[in-house]
């Protein structure tokens, strides 16, 4: 509540419907990590979803009982090679006509783009704050927003070319840069796996432990909320990384989308 307050003052409903907001997207985020990791497992190797992801979910359990100390210098390593990665992928695989690459291949591209950028709205409100803390002149809030900015439109664009021109290779695959990846050879498919397994992982304790950390006030809340999250990212997982996504992104999206209307109201009444 003390970060929401920040933006949208005091405000109680706005305040409990943002925090609980953050708290389901990671709550998905976390699932949606969790079944990641087993449809890694089984893509590449045709063991059922649900050995991967209890794997990753008996290292979750472990890893909330420790300090997070270190997660975010991990990130910091995965980011850039992640961006490298996808660039020699990109211009790596086959090559298409520009104009065809962004042709839309379908009509609900719209809706989808604005429903993407809405759910990763979410985050940002504890993202920003956060970030408040270290910034404190109006250059430097810029710098970083732009910088941002770009970064992430660069992996976006270079992801759709890389995708688009490899469509009909990866049309039914979940995890398709894995799997273009895997086309180039066992080296590239072997580094690339690593660093993405390590994302996700990654992604999974971050989400994980900052949902536990909002909504428990004990040792023993923190425990049985644990089981309980954990069991659930083993129910979901024979549903897929896939599925998930296509299931419960959209739902986040428009709650996203609707955090931003309550947020731009409280702004001009404010005024």
């Amino acid at each position: 509540l003390e970060l929401t307050g920040n933006i949208v003052g005091k405000n109680e409903i706005l305040n409990y419907t943002i925090n609980n907001t953050i708290n389901i997207f990671l709550l998905i985020s976390y699932l949606v990590m969790c079944a990641g990791f087993g449809t890694f497992f089984n893509q590449e190797f045709g063991i059922p979803n649900i050995y991967g992801t209890l794997i990753v979910v008996i290292l979750s359990l472990i890893v909330f009982k420790k300090s997070l100390e270190g997660i975010e210098k991990v990130n910091l390593l995965l980011i850039p090679a992640i961006i490298i990665a996808i660039l020699f992928l990109t211009f790596k695989t086959g090559n298409r006509n520009f104009t065809e690459l962004l042709t839309p291949s379908n009509t609900g591209w719209l809706l989808s783009s604005i429903l993407y950028a809405s759910y990763n709205s979410i985050i940002l409100i504890p993202i920003i704050i956060t970030l408040s803390k270290n910034l404190h002149k109006k250059n430097d809030v810029i710098f970083v927003i732009l910088g941002v900015f770009i970064i992430l439109v660069s992996i976006s664009f270079l992801i759709f070319i890389l995708i688009q021109k490899n469509l009909n290779e990866v049309i039914d695959i979940q995890m398709p840069v894995i799997y273009l990846a895997s086309q180039m050879g066992i080296k590239y498919k072997i580094i690339y796996s690593l660093v993405v397994l390590s994302a996700i992982f990654t992604t999974a304790i971050s989400s994980g432990y900052s949902l536990l950390y909002n909504i428990t006030n004990n040792k023993k809340q923190y425990v049985f909320l644990s089981c309980i999250i954990s069991g659930m990212a083993i129910i979901l997982s024979p549903i897929g990384f896939g599925n998930l996504l296509e299931l419960l992104y959209p739902v986040l999206g428009y709650i996203g989308l609707i955090q931003i209307i309550l947020i731009i109201v409280q702004n001009k009444n404010s005024k």
